[in-house]
């Protein structure tokens, strides 16, 4: 789906406004095959066997006892590979043309866009923000999230300006045909939950240690100031290993990007009900210059030059880091 307008405005300028948008439906996935029957119900926090059986509910809520029998109890997990999945793209974009004059032309492009789906892929790797694999298989809602290629915000800027120099002789073969150039870009990170290691669910999906593990965030907890302000204090283990962080850390930092201490590891039987995609990455920045001159060569014909060019990349040499790793504490990586 696109609407576009288009408008002439002074100064040789135009503008263009759009939305587009798109659904994505059978995508390929990889779910939990062989689930496993969840038959605990939820009491003071707690994941206890019921006093009589409880109507299976694909909504919940759900909580999984220990050795909880699968659908076929004959087989163990099973990696199934489908086309089930279902994505939605919606995007509001702004672009500004400037059309050469007096030797300067530009173009700036901004688009706000949001991307979520219920997983995809059939690899790792196909999904950053936490494994192809959802946390539970019955209920897809459960595990519908920002994309791990979401980019909310993203801003492009490219200008040229040729210097309006004619001069004559052995001056012009030096000071004509210089011209500038440059490109910026700007986009919000990529989009992430922080994970465990270890499945507390008990639902055993994808092995005993398989799915995304989402942890739970703390009541209380701003999911907006998770990676801006100052953190909520806590300690992270125990003995040696422990660490503290204090009251007030910053956030937002290669050293602790996001909060650890605004999650929690769930009670042993229940998802996690922190949502796919969370939390988005650090900001991606980039400036490319370019200084270049060019010398007509008339023996190369009437169009015929010689370009000296200097290309400098990330001029500013501002350093642009990774996703977090979602299980060391916040930390971000180049």
């Amino acid at each position: 789906v696109l609407f576009r307008s288009e408008r002439q405005l002074p100064f040789d300028l135009g503008l263009t406004l759009a939305y587009a948008g798109s659904r994505g439906m059978n995508l390929m996935q990889t779910k939990e095959g062989n689930p496993t029957i969840p038959r605990g119900v939820a009491q003071n926090g707690l994941c206890v066997a019921p006093s009589s059986p409880v109507a299976f509910s694909a909504d919940g809520p759900k909580c999984w006892l220990a050795g909880e029998p699968r659908t076929n109890p004959g087989w163990d997990t099973v990696d199934l590979r489908t086309a089930a999945g279902n994505s939605w793209y919606n995007s509001l974009q702004f672009a500004l043309v400037k059309r050469l004059q007096r030797g300067l032309q530009f173009q700036s492009s901004y688009t706000y866009s949001k991307v979520l789906d219920e997983t995809q892929g059939q690899l790792g790797v196909d999904d950053g923000a936490g494994g192809t694999t959802g946390d539970d298989p019955s209920n897809r809602r459960f595990d519908k999230g920002a994309a791990t290629f979401d980019l909310r915000h993203q801003w492009r800027f490219n200008a040229i300006y040729r210097l309006s120099v004619n001069a004559q002789g052995i001056t012009g073969k030096l000071v004509n045909g210089w011209w500038l150039s440059g490109i910026v870009t700007w986009n919000t990170g990529f989009p992430f939950v922080p994970s465990s290691s270890t499945q507390f669910s008990r639902s055993l999906v994808a092995g005993a240690n398989g799915g995304q593990k989402r942890p739970n965030v703390i009541a209380g907890a701003d999911v907006d100031k998770i990676t801006r302000g100052g953190s909520l204090g806590c300690t992270i283990g125990t003995g040696a290993t422990a660490r503290v962080i204090a009251p007030g850390a910053k956030l937002g930092t290669p050293e602790l990007f996001f909060d650890p201490c605004a999650f929690a590891i769930p009670s042993a039987g229940f998802l996690g009900n922190s949502a796919r995609g969370l939390i988005y990455g650090p900001n991606f920045s980039s400036l490319n210059f370019s200084l270049v001159k060019d010398t007509a060569l008339p023996r190369l014909g009437e169009a015929g030059s010689l370009q000296y060019r200097l290309e400098v990349f990330n001029a500013l040499n501002h350093p642009s880091f990774g996703v977090p790793a979602r299980n060391e504490i916040g930390r971000a990586h180049v």
